[in-house]
């Protein structure tokens, strides 16, 4: 997976094969450059003003002023429905992953681990919610296993659904997801919009992976981005939780 900032995925090429490669990684860098651009309009709305804590207490993004939330419903690894409005009271973090990640997620997934840890008495006042960019192969099974994996099975909700409920999620948060099909070297920029598997199911998926930090009124106050320290996440729940 590329996420916004990271360096491209290693090559895949075989003998023969450098120059189609070579284009699909550009296809998939084009499909980035618009997932970055809509997340920065999604920034720009919400009118994040600068980094810093000095007024705010906020180790993350600051979002000033604070934005509602747009809620959603869709199903965690238990098969259970979950809704971001039923976490009224309690501070949430939430953000975008898929479980055959190889870099960025399984990094982010750890991170929130260790935060969740260091919150201790007061992670029982957190909420992570973790929203498939994958929904194809993101099946409730497929969470389940991966949250067991990742010691995180009662630490979060990894939501997962159909295209048809989850991509509105992704467009109200400004992600985008771009499929790249190892087996034949092709990278599906179209699939910024509409994802869909491809033959065999041997892709990656490209997508923004910010880190919203959601007060408990349900107001979106600060985002981190994939280099976050765990240490700024339980500064900035804390923050929120006094």
């Amino acid at each position: 997976m590329n996420v916004s900032g990271s360096s491209a995925a290693p090559d895949m090429d075989r003998a023969g094969g450098a120059i189609p490669r070579i284009r699909a990684r550009y296809l998939a860098v084009a499909a980035m450059v618009v997932g970055i651009v809509l997340l920065v309009a999604v920034l720009a709305a919400l009118r994040i003003v600068r980094l810093g804590s000095s007024a705010t207490d906020l180790a993350g993004a600051v979002i000033d002023p604070p934005m509602p939330a747009t809620d959603f419903t869709l199903h965690d690894q238990f098969d259970t429905p979950i809704s971001l409005s039923s976490f009224r009271g309690k501070v949430v973090v939430l953000t975008f992953l898929y479980t055959h990640c190889p870099d960025a997620c399984p990094l982010i997934t750890e991170k929130l681990h260790q935060a969740y840890d260091l919150l201790g008495s007061d992670a029982s006042r957190l909420a992570i919610l973790a929203v498939t960019v994958d929904p194809d192969r993101d099946t409730i099974q497929q969470v389940r296993q991966y949250s067991a994996e990742k010691d995180m099975l009662n630490k979060w909700h990894f939501l997962v659904g159909p295209m048809a409920d989850v991509k509105p999620v992704w467009n109200a948060y400004g992600v985008s997801a771009a499929l790249d099909d190892l087996a034949s070297g092709q990278a599906n920029a179209a699939a910024v919009v509409t994802p869909t598997p491809v033959s065999g199911n041997g892709y990656i998926v490209d997508h923004a992976a910010p880190i919203y930090v959601i007060d408990r009124n349900g107001q979106a106050r600060a985002i981190l981005d994939v280099d976050f320290a765990p240490s700024d996440l339980v500064h900035d729940v804390r923050a929120l939780l006094h």
